[in-house]
């Protein structure tokens, strides 16, 4: 949802039924602190794309565009889509995923998440 909302619905808003309990537990891994903490000191220091590979090595999946962000329209420019590149580490840590996250004039945010511990979707 806009502005980084979400509705949790404990009820189906056609028959009233309950609804299932969440099952992210058991498809995606908890990062405990210590593996966190362990990991957030390793991406204290990465600035570019080459601090990346130089502290985590070659990634594990390149997406290109991994991804984008809107700046809202302002009243002197116009909305405007950054698109980013992404280096996903999927093996640096036996529960969590880093992605380094690059956009087009250099600069780096990292993200940090759970494992996916859950079956590959069916195709």
């Amino acid at each position: 949802m806009p502005g980084g909302h979400s509705l949790r619905i404990y009820h189906c808003p056609f028959c009233a039924g309950r609804a299932p309990e969440s099952l992210r537990a058991q498809n995606w891994a908890t990062v405990p602190a210590e593996e966190s903490d362990r990991l957030q000191n390793l991406m204290k220091d990465i600035k570019t794309e080459e601090d990346a590979i130089r502290i985590f090595g070659e990634p594990t999946q390149v997406l290109e565009p991994g991804g984008s962000h809107t700046e809202p329209e302002r009243d002197d420019a116009p909305s405007y889509i950054h698109l980013y590149k992404t280096l996903r580490y999927a093996a640096v840590s036996d529960t969590a995923v880093v992605d380094v996250h690059v956009d087009q004039n250099g600069r780096v945010f990292i993200s940090l998440f759970g494992r996916y511990l859950g079956k590959p979707p069916k195709t």
